[in-house]
């Protein structure tokens, strides 16, 4: 019994080292940035919270679960979690910082 597994063991570990053959990965294309488009949206946070909370809505409805963006100054999660038996608000601020290019992060 012992050497059928000696054999299993060393078959396994043969298979998992064994070489194998390489594969052949697709050439890069540079994209020429004349070709691309760009584009640009323009909307107030009114609207976006109402997209952002719409969004939660629709992902969490099948959940006890329920979350609130607000856009002010910084961004802020409202919301709550059950732990042991208790229902604990939770309100996260996150700040913003808006870059030369004006791109915001969080």
């Amino acid at each position: 019994m012992l050497s059928i597994d000696i054999i299993i063991i060393a078959v396994l570990l043969a298979f998992i080292f064994w070489p194998v053959q390489g594969a052949d990965m697709p050439a890069k294309h540079n994209v020429d940035e004349e070709q691309s488009s760009s584009f640009t949206i323009r909307t107030t946070r009114k609207n976006l919270d109402e997209l952002i909370n719409a969004y939660l809505d629709k992902l969490l409805q099948d959940s006890k679960h329920h979350y609130k963006i607000s856009l002010e100054d910084d961004v802020h999660l409202m919301g709550g979690i059950t732990c042991f038996f208790n229902h604990s608000p939770i309100v996260c601020s996150l700040g913003t910082h808006c870059t030369k290019k004006t791109e915001m992060w969080c």
